[in-house]
């Protein structure tokens, strides 16, 4: 088959293939690209003797009029193995391991988050009957110092020169993942003479820094999956940034995590069995608008979440915005995002954004924000009205809030706390003193003591504080949701739910919190109603989300906890693809049902156990919807936190 007809991918296994033929001589007059091999379960003996590493390519370097030099890698679980086959005349070796020696030198480097790391490894041929061979390491251009961690030997090669073999144990280049984003040179250092040696390098390193190095092209592994999305992406000419490594997908071991372009790339053991990889599009022209990148288990469940730290321009307006990835599943899903600066105008708006640490273990961290520029002047609407979609929250900076406290209550970020409004202003009391019972000092306090803010005057500010001002509600309750006895507001608003009450926050604050659809009318219904037995009334919505060309309307129950708007259900009620349409029967706890929530099975419309072709797995959070020719009615009772199907 033609070469320039395969896959971009299916070209590079191609090259790696190149590694199973004879013993050839590729010549390189300069640094180029090298493989590793998979050593696999064969073991590899150093002893000088290439008879362990079958047959294979020797990619050789220098010329006739210098000296010459072949090489190949390969690799285990720990280990890093180098055979090199010498053509040299002269082999000059003192007692030393410094450049007054004939030694291959190998040049490491890679990449910790965005910091540049390195090593040199300097591998001396012994003198048969004189000096053993040895090894040395040393921060890139200084004098090495000799290494007994690393294992190397000499042996005499067919024809002229010699062969060097070692083995490095990776821990001594950082770890057992070092080589999935390493750089590798290869030289020999060449002395012809002990008495006045004068160095030289066969072939010329760059001269630039570590970056500069030739990528080392590792086979298998998540190196290699990462390489199978750059060419099915058509992104080979781009250098992964933000080389991250954590544990996100709830298993000891470690994936990977980069930014290629504009997206943000994992891999590791646990994705399709090491060789597959999930991404996320990152909203940006290019890898320079990710100014940060870095892994943070925020939600307390001991997976590592993605912070991504981006840039955005549009116009004269620019804004920076933190997102927060979760990674826990094939699906890369944001769970949050908020606007730490935004600039239009030569004003800017400013937030200041802080992890707190949990006081337990295995709670989630708490996130602030908080503003730190007024930001007048400013010109805002740049970028659209941005209300967020499904399980996102988004922090806009002209809020009018001073510290914002976020948490993650199961299933998305709350608002725990809040800084009071400082636009409610009490209206003084209208004193009535009784001259026979207050002396004038006591009329004159009670005359100027405030009252507290009435719940009209609470709604009132919170609406203006959140730019709604005089919009109509689409449902409005008031009840007691929280707290004390006193009831609270409830409105819903766009997409926006507002709560205030004179026993909420202590008559000072305000609680908003965006329902999670893509627009009001994803917004099928909404309903308060105590459904824990504790006299609160908890908050029920019934939203539809689209998949495709499916819709799923999806019942949530919401209830206030001391710091949190916390989930305690979520439910499928109905399910249509076309005119095929399966919905439930939602009974709410009424004078009628006294025996609290009830989920029957309902009616199918075109749908049977015939043609019914979806497989019900449960693992978004979500009860799965009930079938009409299977499943019974449920009935949901409040126990451990959350609203459970009785057995």
């Amino acid at each position: 088959m033609d070469r320039c007809s395969l896959a971009p991918s299916v070209w590079f296994l191609c090259l790696l293939a190149i590694g199973t033929l004879s013993l050839s001589e590729v010549r390189a007059q300069s640094v180029s690209s090298l493989r590793v091999i998979d050593a696999g379960e064969q073991r590899i003996r150093v002893d000088g003797s290439m008879r362990d590493w079958g047959r294979l390519e020797l990619r050789w370097f220098g010329n006739e009029r210098t000296s010459q030099f072949g090489c190949a890698l390969a690799y285990s679980e720990s280990d890093l193995y180098v055979i090199a086959r010498v053509a040299d005349q002269r082999l000059v070796r003192t007692r030393g391991v410094g450049a007054e020696n004939d030694a291959l030198v190998m040049r490491f480097g890679w990449t910790e988050g965005t910091n540049p790391r390195g090593l040199d490894v300097w591998l001396l041929p012994g003198v048969p009957g004189r000096m053993e061979a040895v090894a040395g390491t040393a921060r890139p251009g200084a004098r090495p110092r000799e290494s007994r961690r690393i294992e190397v030997v000499e042996a005499p090669s067919e024809g002229e020169g010699y062969v060097i073999e070692a083995r490095i144990p990776l821990a001594v280049l950082g770890g057992a993942t070092a080589l999935e984003d390493a750089r590798l040179a290869i030289q020999f250092n060449d002395v012809d003479s002990e008495s006045r040696p004068q160095p030289s390098r066969v072939p010329q390193v760059p001269s630039g820094g570590l970056q500069d190095l030739p990528e080392l092209f590792v086979q298998g592994g998540s190196a290699e999956a990462l390489r199978n999305f750059q060419a099915e992406h058509d992104l080979l000419h781009a250098r992964p940034r933000f080389q991250l490594r954590g544990q996100v997908r709830g298993d000891r071991r470690e994936e990977r995590v980069a930014v290629v372009g504009n997206h943000l790339v994992v891999t590791g053991p646990s994705i399709g069995d090491g060789r597959g990889y999930s991404y996320f599009s990152l909203p940006v022209r290019g890898d320079r608008d990710v100014l940060d990148a870095r892994l943070l288990d925020l939600t307390g469940d001991g997976r590592q979440e993605a912070i991504v730290r981006l840039r955005q321009q549009r116009g004269e307006a620019s804004r920076v915005v933190q997102w927060v990835l979760g990674l826990a599943t094939e699906r890369i899903v944001p769970l949050m995002r908020a606007e730490l600066v935004y600039e239009s105008g030569g004003s800017s708006l400013r937030a200041q954004w802080r992890e707190l640490r949990p006081t337990r273990r295995g709670q989630p961290r708490r996130i602030q924000l908080q503003t730190s520029e007024s930001g007048e002047g400013v010109r805002l609407g740049a970028f659209g009205a941005d209300q967020g979609v499904s399980g996102i929250v988004l922090t806009r900076l002209w809020g009018n809030f001073a510290s914002r406290i976020y948490v993650w209550d199961g299933s998305t970020f709350v608002i725990a706390e809040e800084t009071a409004l400082a636009s409610v202003a009490p209206e003084p009391a209208r004193a009535t003193v009784s001259r026979t019972a207050r002396s004038a000092p006591a009329a004159r306090e009670a005359a100027s003591a405030p009252t507290a803010p009435s719940a009209r005057q609470l709604l009132r500010a919170a609406r203006s504080a959140q730019g709604m001002g005089r919009s109509r509600a689409a449902h409005r309750f008031e009840l007691n949701l929280a707290e004390d006895q006193r009831p609270e507001v409830a409105e819903i608003i766009g997409t926006r739910l507002l709560v205030v009450g004179q026993g909420f926050r202590g008559g000072q604050g305000y609680f908003v919190w965006g329902v999670p659809v893509e627009s009001p009318d994803d917004l099928i219904g909404a309903w308060a109603t105590d459904l824990t037995g504790d006299g609160r009334a908890e908050l029920i919505f019934r939203v539809r989300q689209r998949v495709g060309e499916v819709e799923r309307e999806i019942l949530l129950v919401h209830q206030f906890r001391p710091s949190s708007f916390t989930r305690i259900l979520a439910l499928e009620v109905a399910r249509q693809f076309g005119e095929q349409r399966i919905e439930n029967e939602v009974l709410l706890p009424s004078r009628r049902n006294r025996r609290g929530l009830r989920i029957r099975p309902g009616r199918a419309q075109g749908w049977d156990q015939s043609n019914w072709r979806f497989v019900e797995e449960g693992n978004d959070g979500v009860v799965p919807l009930l079938l009409p020719w299977r499943d019974r009615e449920l009935r949901f009772q409040y126990r451990d936190g959350a609203l459970r199907a009785e057995d």
